[in-house]
């Protein structure tokens, strides 16, 4: 699981190996799919963890 927090403004990711590997995982995707506009949710019911101050969203910007 990941876990993300705010510090003043500053966004920490933390995570373990794997959790951290998948992160990159799903930004890989984003990045080479095909989808002019692709984007994904992560929070709790993905690898976020319940602990966090707020969830991620990763978007592929359509201009480019």
């Amino acid at each position: 699981m990941l876990t993300i927090d705010v510090l003043d403004n500053e966004i920490i990711i933390k995570g373990d190996k794997s959790s951290l590997l998948e992160l990159s995982n799903y930004i890989k995707n984003i990045a080479l799919s095909q989808n002019e506009k692709n984007h994904i949710h992560l929070d709790d019911l993905t690898i976020i963890d319940k602990k966090s101050k707020l969830n991620l969203i990763i978007e592929k910007d359509s201009n480019n």
